[in-house]
């Protein structure tokens, strides 16, 4: 019993107060600017932090998978905690509330050109079936709510594809994966082996685009259903083809853009196609930028 008494404690003398945090997170508003990212750690202050910087802290910094996206990131973090990512030479700014630490680091211009996941509503969306293309319109449709069992929220404004099959959509979201980690990604869930494809026009074609992708944790988890395909076409050639498994988790893929002598600066199409040959509950979620 006395053990558990000092236990508990000692754990308690090592949490963050209120006070602390609203300094810090003070601390770090005043400072912020465009083209920062927010993080936390360890993962139990999270929301914590959210609660005090949530005015600073949107669904796409949220929802981030890198920090290829921002110029500099903050950490808030407690006992000596650091973030995944972040740079391991010591910060450019370090600041002590109390038992809440804020660290600042510089990492110079962001190498992102087009972040294809925030434009997706602007793209052409469709969905080929018998060899035929079927449009995807966006529209304003009504907001189902996710949560455990059901998946993402389907947002109000979507590409919707077919009114009898209302799973077909393609739209921004925030989705749980494997490791219970929310990430903002694009909802674009096959039809089967032919291609459900969201088309970008004129984009700036850079040196490689970069794509994660994964479904829902719990159409994963149990291990149940066959693999999803996600491929990347630049101009109509196929650059990059990811396979997914049940059971890999959020997986990455690095198509390459550039041709032997093309120009750097030149622009064009880009195509994201998700297929599968079973279907079922392969909710596909992906984000990718151009750099």
């Amino acid at each position: 019993a006395m053990v558990e008494v000092l236990g508990s404690a000692t754990v308690h003398s090592r949490i963050p107060e209120d006070g602390e945090l609203r300094q810090a997170a003070e601390f770090v508003r005043a400072r912020f600017r465009d083209g920062d990212q927010i993080l936390s750690a360890p993962g139990w202050i999270e929301p914590r932090v959210r609660l005090a910087l949530g005015d600073r802290i949107s669904l796409s910094m949220a929802g981030a998978v890198d920090l290829d996206r921002y110029t500099r990131v903050w950490v808030v973090s407690a006992r000596g905690r650091r973030a995944a990512g972040v740079p391991s030479r010591p910060p450019e700014l370090a600041r002590s509330f109390g038992h809440v630490r804020v660290e600042r680091w510089d990492l110079g211009p962001s190498p992102v050109l087009y972040d294809l996941g925030e434009n997706v509503l602007s793209a052409e969306v469709v969905l080929v079936e018998h060899g035929a293309e079927r449009p995807c319109p966006v529209v304003d449709a009504p907001v189902q709510q996710g949560g455990l069992g059901t998946g993402p929220i389907w947002p109000s404004r979507r590409h919707v594809c077919d009114a009898a099959r209302p799973w077909l959509w393609v739209a921004p979201t925030v989705n749980e994966d494997l490791d219970l980690r929310l990430r903002r990604c694009v909802w674009q869930h096959p039809n089967g082996r032919e291609p459900m494809r969201a088309t970008f026009h004129d984009v700036p074609l850079g040196d490689r685009v970069v794509l994660d992708a994964d479904i829902y944790a719990e159409h994963e988890r149990d291990e149940l259903r066959g693999p999803f395909e996600v491929r990347v076409l630049v101009d109509g050639r196929t650059a990059g083809l990811l396979v997914h498994r049940d059971g890999e988790g959020r997986k990455r893929i690095v198509a390459s853009t550039t041709t032997p002598g093309g120009d750097p600066h030149r622009r064009g199409t880009i195509a994201i196609e998700t297929t599968a040959a079973d279907p079922g509950l392969r909710t596909v979620c992906w984000s990718a930028v151009v750099e």
